[in-house]
């Protein structure tokens, strides 16, 4: 835009996120996920980066420092206490997988 444009416009800010969250049959909150739970995720660069930022502030696993919150990826998950298993699905299997998993995370 800047180039095209003769501007000099910069992004000040980040954009608003659509509600993402993790849902489970088998459990009621993250607390009790078993050690080696498989979590779906989605498969996608972005929601995928957006699905591993929201279990980190569930406090299930930990990324890099560096992590990039729009390219992230399970490459960047540095610690994971209860070795769970973050399985990447595309997203319109998440009704078929549902039942094959602990949980999904999932943007509404």
């Amino acid at each position: 835009y800047n180039s095209s444009n003769t501007a000099k416009v910069a992004a000040v800010a980040t954009t608003y996120l659509e509600p993402m969250g993790i849902y489970a049959n088998k459990v009621k909150s993250v607390e009790e996920f078993p050690q080696g739970a498989t979590i779906a995720i989605p498969n996608d660069t972005a929601n995928e980066a957006r699905a591993l930022t929201l279990l980190q502030s569930a406090k299930l696993i930990k990324l890099k420092p560096d992590f990039d919150p729009v390219k992230g990826t399970t490459n960047d998950v540095v610690e994971n206490p209860k070795n769970l298993q973050l399985k990447p699905i595309q997203m319109t299997t998440a009704v078929r997988v549902k039942n094959d998993v602990d949980a999904i995370v999932l943007g509404n």
